[in-house]
């Protein structure tokens, strides 16, 4: 995508030559942009955002109708703010067929997802120093965690859903990196930079298989220790490990977000931007129960809904952390991390820079 193949082995300061002529695009988004390593059993890879919208039709609530029976491109998405009701990505196969294109395409010994674009960076000014960059990862499908209640007993998978967004973010002083967010199924957590394995400057984090979350080790994180689905006795764990290696930034697009205005602009006149306004869900709705292959348990859903976009991931927020309604702490020791070593103490400092 970027160029002719290079005879050498890929190192954390080497990125697509692209990106030197993206105007006003600072220096550090891509410096320090974070490297992922998919998990080695993974199946389903980044996968292409024009490819995808080939292969879904607009609904609401899954059901068809006939004004919003035309086809979607990125350029035209946002367009479908004006319907009325929520809108739905649907896929066009049947969700239990898995169709090929819910695959992606596997990286190649760069990192780059070849003839694909399956990243886009968002570059976020916050004032008084303060700066953004906004890492967002696509991928056609997410496989959901397979439930086990007693740490023993596996009663299948659950959270599947058609679309996968994830997300990094580095928040920068005056271009220093200071802090690292890592998505993580609608959570996630915040680690100071220093903290971060890193390949050269960039900061690297495991993805989980199947399911796309992002995390600073490589190992089994279970949610309950993390915080996550502490209403059931479910026990759902992500399975990161250094399997294969995914460079985002060879497959990618620059934007800029102003928080003011809330309009996205891109840093060259080739990259279409209209989509990254889209307001609804990349993927269908939850299944009900009279879909032949969903089932529920514990508040847990096989299919459950999908995603929405960049647009909803609270790119005006103050603090590091995505939440609200939480303590926003910036670690410097993954304390419940597997794999992870320092001979720090654990320390958490307030989320955000004053």
């Amino acid at each position: 995508m970027y160029g002719n193949c290079v005879l050498a082995a890929p190192t954390g300061n080497q990125v697509a030559p692209a990106l030197e002529r993206r105007d006003g695009l600072p220096s550090y988004v891509k410096d320090y942009a974070p490297v992922l390593w998919l998990a080695r059993d993974e199946t389903f890879f980044p996968a292409d955002l024009a490819q995808f919208l080939d292969h879904v039709t607009p609904t609401t609530e899954n059901r068809s109708h006939p004004e919003l029976a035309r086809p979607v491109t990125l350029d035209s998405l946002d367009d479908l703010n004006l319907s009325n009701g929520t809108i739905f990505l649907s896929a066009n196969s049947t969700i239990t067929e898995l169709p090929t294109w819910f695959y992606g395409q596997r990286p190649e010994f760069t990192g780059e997802v070849q003839n694909a674009t399956s990243c886009a960076v968002v570059v976020v000014d916050k004032g008084s120093g303060i700066e953004d960059a906004f890492y967002f990862y696509f991928y056609a499908y997410n496989e959901g965690n397979h439930v086990d209640p007693f740490g023993d007993l596996d009663l299948g998978g659950f959270g599947d859903h058609l679309a996968d967004w994830e997300h990094t973010m580095v928040r920068f002083h005056n271009g220093v990196p200071y802090a690292v967010w890592l998505s993580q199924h609608g959570f996630g957590q915040a680690f100071h930079y220093k903290t971060m394995e890193k390949e050269g400057l960039r900061p690297v984090a495991y993805v989980g298989r199947g399911t796309h979350a992002n995390w600073p080790t490589p190992g089994n994180h279970d949610h309950f220790r993390h915080g996550y689905g502490v209403r059931t006795p479910i026990l759902l764990t992500d399975h990161a490990s250094r399997g294969v290696r995914y460079d985002p930034l060879r497959s990618a697009w620059f934007y800029n977000y102003d928080v003011e205005t809330r309009e996205f602009s891109a840093y060259d006149t080739d990259t279409p931007v209209n989509w990254l306004s889209f307001t609804g869900h990349w993927g269908d709705a939850r299944f009900k129960t009279t879909f032949s292959s969903q089932k529920i348990l514990w508040h847990h859903a096989k299919y459950t809904t999908g995603p929405k976009g960049p647009i909803s991931k609270k790119l005006d927020r103050p603090k590091v952390c995505q939440q609200d309604n939480f303590f926003c702490a910036v670690l410097v020791q993954c304390f419940r991390c597997p794999n992870y070593s320092s001979d720090r103490g654990v320390v958490a400092s307030v989320g955000y820079l004053t």
